[in-house]
């Protein structure tokens, strides 16, 4: 049994998880304070399985952190019952990635949601290998190796518990994304 086979159950799809206007205005909150991202390479750093480090930028949403957003979208945002226990907001330059990895803080919901549609770029579950070896994610995905979710602006990737190993492929174009904790 191979990874995607254990995992399976646990990833959902929800279109229109957020508004398109929500994703505008993160984005556009985002980009008038670079100052609020930490390098993530550098600061938190976010290991993957095998020890290998990402190349991206992260800005924690929180009752501590970037409050009005919090206050306007997330304090009383409900999930499956649950509130989040915090945001993250994702940038991503060109060539930027998340080596495989699972998530190390408690969780009962992960939501991931892009900001943007661009359909070259992803969101991946499954078979580290497929990252290690450079196997074509096409490839992988045909023989049920991997679960692919392409960037939908707005979209809700969740993933249930700790367990599945995801990762961001290197981005062909910026990228921001949300990663929701409930």
């Amino acid at each position: 049994m191979n990874h995607l086979d254990e995992i399976s159950d646990l990833l959902h799809v929800y279109p229109n998880f957020l508004a398109e206007e929500v994703c505008d205005e993160i984005i556009e909150y985002s980009e008038k304070r670079p100052n609020v991202f930490r390098d993530r390479s550098k600061q938190y750093v976010n290991r993957g399985i095998d020890g290998d480090v990402g190349k991206y930028y992260a800005a924690e949403i929180s009752p501590r952190s970037l409050l009005p957003l919090w206050k306007k979208y997330f304090k009383d945002l409900k999930f499956k019952g649950f509130t989040p226990t915090e945001a993250q907001i994702n940038k991503y330059d060109e060539g930027a990635f998340i080596p495989p990895h699972v998530d190390n803080g408690m969780a009962f919901h992960t939501v991931c949601v892009p900001l943007q549609t661009d359909s070259s770029n992803c969101l991946i579950f499954g078979d580290k290998e497929v990252y290690h070896n450079n196997i074509n994610i096409n490839e992988a995905e045909k023989e049920e190796k991997i679960k692919v979710f392409k960037d939908k602006k707005g979209y809700g990737y969740h993933f249930e518990g700790m367990k599945p190993v995801h990762w961001v492929p290197p981005v062909t174009s910026k990228r921001y994304s949300l990663v929701i904790i409930f």
